[in-house]
Parts: structure tokens; sequence; C-alpha cells
């Protein structure tokens, strides 16, 4: 997202508040996540595939949401008027383009209207049959897409072949299939936000919700490209009647800190240091271990400073619209530990993780294997949950590798951290007793990460060896 783009959000949510106050909070955070799905889809080679994109979104938030409803809910007013408003503003959207007056080619995608109608009529017959159907297959069915959509968009080959019979489709010519077409922003987040409401319905864990404040929370527009990614009973302490309230000056003052601060992390710390920060190009062109260094520790501060700024954009945003989202970064680099850092870093991402798969496979790994040596199933669990974090990000080899290596520092640094606290005299940590000991291991642990980076920036082992090669 462009700075310009950040400072027209700024305008709008800083409008809204002045003008309205929290009235018709709702309607106006659906209006504006609707034109930012639409708008934020870069443009496609492939055609109309930046228009149906958007649309897949809104239809996948649709079909979670009558999963996880009562039967009755489906049918209540409220819910109709909010589909039907939703297919109402894709239909004005595509009928723009017969407008010569209005010229939105440069910002929107829109196929033929006929195609438009009739995607519309499919997607309410399919919306009738999921109400019919029982919810458990829903379930299924909407994590098998979900998934298999995943993997499409993260694997270059499985792109490539979707980028042909996407063209096939739209009678475009194949030979110009490039699987760097398949581009789906924000898919990771909105999908995890979806999965989350699934497996906690699917738990017992869920309270029944308007399908206007569903599609809010999964698409809402200041969190939707780079989180963080809030829970649903979170988002709903603020979001909701009832909630907690701040008065409307704090909200405004803080949001504005919040994403002054991230554009500054961003848009000036992190855009200077990516200049040169390790890249396929650099990885290649230096030669001497210490410039090589500096560039493995600019990526890895840049990355901090990058995605942190982020996070403050989206948390000021949010809160200039009187909603709290979540904290995602927590002074990482201070920590003296792998396991801390990791709890500090990305720190939605790794709860969502250790919520959805890491404790309760642990648990039934536990249950099941009651012969095998904990340490067993902790390594296991490790580097698992770090390689999936890594497939999280793409689906490619120095990914897999990236988790093997944090997964297995990981398991190291608990080993031997959990060694020193039983043979210390009060049982605390080794980086506890010395402030000395203490600056070491944050300097290790940094180092450490940073080292990590080298696979999760470059594409290839090749690559990636080659700075390894340099440094050492």
């Amino acid at each position: 997202m462009s700075l310009t783009a950040v400072l027209f959000l700024l305008l709008l949510c800083f409008g809204y508040r002045l003008v309205f106050n929290n009235k018709y909070r709702a309607e106006f955070i659906l209006i504006s996540s609707l034109i930012f799905l639409f708008w934020i889809q870069p443009k496609s080679a492939i055609r109309g595939f930046d228009f149906w994109i958007p649309y897949a979104t809104l239809f996948l938030g649709i079909l979670a949401w009558v999963i996880i409803s009562p039967r009755e809910m489906l049918i209540e007013k409220t819910n109709i008027k909010t589909i039907l408003a939703i297919l109402i503003f894709i239909t004005l959207l595509g009928l723009t383009q017969y407008l010569p007056w209005i010229d939105l080619g440069n910002y929107f995608s829109s196929p033929p209207l006929a195609e438009i109608l009739v995607v519309g009529v499919v997607s309410v017959f399919l919306f009738l049959i999921f109400a019919k159907i029982s919810q458990k297959p829903g379930f299924w069915t909407a994590a098998i897409i979900l998934i298999s959509t995943f993997i499409i968009l993260k694997s270059q080959q499985a792109a490539f072949y979707a980028s042909k019979i996407l063209r096939q489709l739209s009678r475009q010519s194949t030979n110009l299939a490039n699987s760097t077409e398949i581009v789906w922003i924000g898919y990771s987040y909105f999908a995890f936000r979806i999965l989350h409401t699934l497996i906690d319905w699917r738990k017992g864990r869920l309270k029944e919700i308007r399908l206007m404040d569903y599609i809010n929370y999964v698409t809402f527009f200041p969190s939707f490209l780079s989180g963080p990614i809030s829970r649903l009973e979170y988002f709903a302490q603020t979001y909701f009647p009832g909630g907690e309230s701040v008065r409307i000056n704090n909200d405004l003052f803080e949001g504005v800190q919040r994403l002054l601060l991230g554009i500054f992390q961003k848009f000036i710390v992190g855009d200077f240091l990516a200049t040169f920060a390790i890249n396929q190009n650099l990885a290649h062109q230096i030669t001497s271990p210490v410039w090589m260094w500096m560039s493995v520790i600019a990526y890895s501060v840049r990355l901090y400073f990058d995605f942190s700024g982020y996070t403050h954009i989206a948390i000021g945003l949010a809160r200039i619209l009187g909603i709290q989202l979540p904290e995602n970064f927590d002074k990482p680099f201070r920590a003296p530990t792998l396991t801390l850092f990791w709890n500090k870093w990305h720190i939605t991402l790794t709860q969502w993780f250790r919520s959805y798969y890491f404790n309760p496979v642990s648990r039934k790994m536990k249950r099941a294997l009651k012969n095998i040596d904990p340490r067993i199933i902790l390594l296991v669990m490790q580097l698992t949950t770090m390689i999936l974090i890594g497939l999280w990000h793409g689906i490619s080899i120095n990914f897999v590798v990236w988790g093997v290596w944090t997964g297995g520092g990981l398991f190291i640094q608990n080993q031997i951290s959990s060694y020193f606290k039983k043979h210390t005299k009060d049982g605390r940590y080794l980086w506890q007793e010395s402030g000395l000991v203490k600056i070491v291991s944050i300097s290790f642990t940094f180092l450490f990460v940073s080292l990590g980076w080298v696979w999760f920036a470059l594409p290839t082992i090749d690559d990636s060896m080659q700075v390894l090669k340099v440094l050492f």
C-alpha cells in the first residue's frame, strides 16, 4: 500500500469520525471495505481477474457466515439486505464501464455486465444450497476451498497452471501464462480469519453474528493487507454496540499518533534500509564478508520496521474508527531467547498457530504416544509449526529450510535454557542471573534470527548458499 493510499484512508476515517462520531459505523466500514477490496487488487493481464478476485473474497466470506450461522438467521431481513447491498454494489461497479463520464478503468477492472449477472445468480443459488445442507459438510467444503486456494497462490507451479486455465477460459493466449499473474491481495490474513471462526464455531465457542458484522470483521480494510490477525471475540470488544468505548479525542489523538509512527517506520526507515538489504541481486554482487553481514542485518531490521510500520498504520486507522486491534510486535530485538523472540514477533500469527495447531496436536500426540519421550514430541511440533509458518509465506524449499532452522533453534534453545534453569540456585534462567549473559544472549538471538532470514529473503537454495559462503 502506497503512502498516498495511507493518507487517503486517514482522511476518510478522520472525516467519518468527526462527522458521524461512530454512528452508522457498521455501514461505513462495509462500504469502505467493499471499495478497498476492488481498489487494492492490482490490475491483471488476465481479463477480468482483478474484478473477480474481490468478488470471490466476498463470496467466501458470505459462504463461511452461512456455515456458522443458525438457519433462522439466514432469512432475517437485516442479513438479506446486506447480501442485496453487496450484489447491488458489485453490479453498479460493473455498470460504470457503460458510463462514458465515469472513468474508473485505472482503479477497477470490470467484465461484461452479463457475466456479472450470471455469476450473481449462481452465487445466490450456491447460497441457497449451503443454507439447506448440514453444516458439517459445509465446514469441510469451506476448509478445503480455503486451503486449496492457498496452495495455488503460494505455489509457483500451481499458480502457473491456474494462469493457463484462466487464460483459456477468458479466450486469451495461454503462451503468455505466468505464475505472477495469480495474485490475491490480502488472502492469507482473510483466510486465517475465516478458518479461525470456522474452527471456533465447530467447537461451540462462537456467538451468533450478523452478516454485515462478519463481513466487516474478515475484510476490515485497515488490517486486510498485513494484519494483525484479530480474533473475532477481540474485535467485538470495541466494534459491537455495548463494547468498551473511548472518548473521541483520545481515539483520534492516539490513532493519528500510531499512524504517523507507522508511516515513519515503513516509508522512511524501512524503505531506506531496503536499498541495501539482502536480495537476489545483492546475493551475487557482494563479495566482502563485512558488507554481506551489513546487508543481512539490514534485511532483518528492515523487515521489522516494514512490518511493524504497517501494523502501526492498521492499528492507528482502526483506533480512529474507535476499534482496538491487537498488538503485533513487542520489542522483539530485545528478546534474550528465541522463544521470547517469537512471542514478540508477529504475535497474532504465532498465537494463531499455537491455538489451532501446536497446542491441540501436541495434546493428541501426548495422549496417543505415551511411551515417547516428550522432548521428541516437542521437537516434532516446533519443527512442523515453523515449517507451516514458512509455507504460509510461500511454498518453496527455502521456506521449509527456514522452518527447520527456526524450529530446530527453538528446540535447542529450549533444552539449554531448561538445563541451566535446573542448575541455578533459585530456578531462574541464566540470562536472568547476569546482565552480561543477557546482553550476549540478546546478541546471539538477533544474529541467529538474522541468519534465518537468509533463507526467508531469497528464492533458491543456491542464492542462500552463496550468501552463507561470503558470510563465513
